[in-house]
């Protein structure tokens, strides 16, 4: 997973081929309610690897359900219960 912070200039990405990803945007400092570490130690760069969720036992079961479902309904949910899972005030 790849955390993209702000940028001052637009970013251009030219791909090609297929890519199978999400995308969550959150509102700023949203991404609070579901790490653990400071939101400066996590995206402190205007993009890094987001390895905040590496030591959580369900992140890779929740990868892995994502991803063997083309269903995007059945993959909202699964998103959607996940951060339910992370959540915190």
């Amino acid at each position: 997973m790849i955390v993209q912070g702000q940028h001052e200039l637009p970013l251009f990405v030219h791909l090609k081929g297929t890519l199978d990803k999400i995308t969550i945007l959150f509102k700023p400092l949203g991404l609070n309610h579901f790490i653990q570490n400071s939101i400066i130690k996590i995206a402190g760069e205007p993009s890094q690897v987001f390895t905040d969720w590496d030591e959580d036992k369900n992140c890779k079961k929740f990868l892995f359900s994502f991803y063997s479902t083309d269903n995007f309904i059945e993959r909202i949910a699964v998103l959607e219960n996940y951060l339910l899972s992370r959540y915190h005030y």
